[in-house]
């Protein structure tokens, strides 16, 4: 089974510990049940039941202890699969504490520092948003499709899914978030007439992470044949239905970036 976070970048070595990533975890519930069933309750069709999720939030912050109170030594014992689950769960949760603590609210944005202001507690550290994507997580696991599991809570961002990640899962889950998120018409399109793959501006802020896997994707003749270019129409190959994938394997297409929605991603204005 192919899983990529397992080529970890070089700073990641200090979390696995002497074992090299392979000790048995301790305690700490590596099925991430509490946030699971939390996921299942108020998550639907990658959409968030905030309201909902006000009844529940002890439960929610409960996780967010648990969290908060793992000790580095024992996180640096996971496996890197686990850690990266863990690392996505903790984004995403402290994203909907974030969202809960104004709810309700029009947008993240509206939210002053949401993004490298506001401090969480993980592994006893104070650590922004920014902090676990940028250098908790891109710095330290070379994984592109981690871009499709983070949300921002927002409609242009890709769906929750209504489960938790978690290490033993975590390669299909990267697979299915991926998948999900490239077919999302209200985000991403191909445009045959035009010869235009319109696709979400994450993938133009973060073009250039796809290329250390999909960089050298094979392009037809008449394409840009930039690395990040081809980075983007790989990774969109992959994850599109076949007749999508080979119309880009067969026609050269420019990438458009479109808007991106800031709106919450709130059930409740479906």
């Amino acid at each position: 089974m192919r899983c990529a976070v397992k080529n970890v970048a070089a700073g990641a070595v200090l979390l696995l510990g002497a074992t090299g990533g392979l000790c048995p975890a301790g305690a700490f519930d590596q099925t991430h049940a509490a946030l699971d069933s939390l996921f299942a309750r108020h998550v639907v069709a990658g959409w968030v039941d905030y309201r909902g999720l006000q009844s529940d939030r002890p439960q929610l912050q409960a996780y967010l202890r648990t969290l908060g109170d793992l000790p580095e030594k024992e996180f640096g014992a996971f496996t890197a699969e686990q850690q990266l689950a863990l690392l996505i769960n903790a984004y995403n949760v402290f994203t909907l504490e974030l969202i809960l603590d104004r709810y309700p609210l029009k947008s993240i944005r509206d939210v002053p520092g949401a993004w490298d202001g506001l401090r969480w507690r993980l592994l006893g550290k104070q650590v922004t948003l920014n902090d676990i994507e940028h250098e908790w997580i891109r710095k330290r696991f070379d994984d592109a499709r981690v871009h499709c599991a983070l949300v921002c809570a927002s409609r242009g961002c890709p769906r929750l899914l209504a489960a938790a990640y978690r290490g033993d899962r975590l390669d299909a889950q990267l697979d299915h978030a991926s998948q999900i998120y490239v077919r999302d018409a209200s985000v991403n399109r191909l445009d045959r007439k035009a010869r235009v793959l319109r696709v979400s501006k994450i993938f133009e802020w973060y073009r250039h992470d796809f290329v250390s896997r999909w960089g050298l994707a094979a392009v037809p003749p008449g394409s840009e044949r930039s690395s990040a270019h081809r980075g983007i129409i790989g990774f969109f190959r992959e994850y599109l239905p076949a007749e999508d994938a080979d119309y880009l394997g067969d026609h050269p297409v420019k990438i458009e970036y479109n808007t991106y929605d800031w709106e919450l991603n709130d059930r409740r204005s479906d």
